[in-house]
């Protein structure tokens, strides 16, 4: 089984609450630790958010909200 499966069975069964789960832990997360500090790094360098977005397969929002460390805050 993959990880994701086993987290999600582990969730289904109680033994991990859901809330606990946050960035890579999180059975639909589209974005890993890397990719979240390359993302800070790219932005911090003046990369666009829409060009990196298109990248990530995400909105352009979450990538300004993982830059300003409103998303991901665990990741340093």
């Amino acid at each position: 089984a993959t990880h994701m499966e086993n987290v999600l069975d582990a969730c289904t069964k109680g033994r991990i609450a859901p809330r606990m789960m946050q960035g890579e832990s999180q059975p639909r997360a589209k974005l890993y630790d890397e990719a979240v500090r390359e993302i800070r790094r790219r932005v911090s360098e003046g990369e666009g958010v829409v060009s990196l977005a298109r990248e990530y397969g995400v909105v352009y929002r979450q990538i300004t909200r993982v830059a300003r460390r409103q998303r991901w805050k665990h990741v340093v």
